[in-house]
């Protein structure tokens, strides 16, 4: 039996990691159906953090309103003659395209984007992982006997803030929201709520982001399948030919 040990490099509120995550569970579950014997490996997934847009507010404000301001602003840099901070026509009609691109591809997926939820530092968010990383290791103290990624509290509390933002009309900047997800996975809210307001996590996910960026890494999703790195939302068939690639290849080895 293997179980691969898959670690994701990811910011919630990058739409490409939550379509990249829905891409690899599928690979995960057409590999335990079609691989010889498959069913019998188990996935572990750990969330790393990144700060995709570290210059955010920290109050949340909406995906429209961030998304053209960073439109404004990327063609203020490359029309450096240009002094107009005030929104054109062009740029709205960039964040639209933009809306129709990620719709598209969300739609395979499962996804719904609502654009509804608020955007904004994403630090406490990636501190609300960190302490859902650390009850599902209390929770996996002793003998796993399922490793399976969808099992894992961890994973399932950064999936349901992926659905809750970019589906929902969650804050992703708001303590209260945070711990609204903790309870629908099934975590204890007051003690997320607790662990947001202590500032707990701060040096964790910070250290996480400074490693990741060291690293060489400069944009999300960027997974790491048992030591081989693949960065961006790859294809189910791409994941499926790595998971097969490491298992033949381990057993080879044996």
């Amino acid at each position: 039996m293997t179980n691969f040990a898959i670690n994701i490099v990811s910011d919630p509120v990058c739409p490409w990691c939550y379509i990249g995550k829905k891409r690899l569970d599928r690979a995960i579950a057409l590999y335990k159906k079609v691989y010889p014997n498959g069913r019998d490996d188990t996935f572990t997934v750990t969330w790393k953090a990144y700060y995709l847009d570290p210059s955010a507010l920290a109050r949340g404000i909406s995906w429209d309103e961030r998304s053209l301001q960073k439109i404004v602003s990327s063609r203020l840099k490359s029309q450096s003659s240009s002094n107009d901070t005030s929104p054109s026509d062009r740029d709205r009609e960039a964040v639209q395209q933009l809306r129709a691109r990620l719709t598209k591809f969300g739609q395979p997926e499962g996804i719904v984007f609502s654009f509804g939820g608020k955007i904004g530092n994403t630090r406490s968010a990636h501190r609300a992982i960190a302490f859902s990383k650390l009850k599902a290791n209390t929770h996996n103290s002793g003998p796993s006997t399922n490793l399976e990624n969808a099992d894992s509290v961890h994973d399932r509390f950064v999936m349901a803030l992926f659905a809750a933002y970019f589906e929902g009309t969650a804050d992703i900047t708001s303590h209260e929201a945070l711990a609204d997800v903790a309870a629908s996975v099934g975590l204890d809210r007051a003690q997320m709520l607790a662990w947001l307001d202590s500032g707990e996590g701060s040096e964790e996910v910070d250290k996480e982001n400074r490693s990741a960026k060291d690293a060489g890494i400069k944009g999300v999703p960027s997974f790491t399948v048992q030591g081989c790195k693949v960065d961006g939302a790859q294809d189910v068939q791409d994941f499926m030919e790595l998971f097969v690639k490491i298992k033949e290849e381990e057993r080879e080895q044996e």
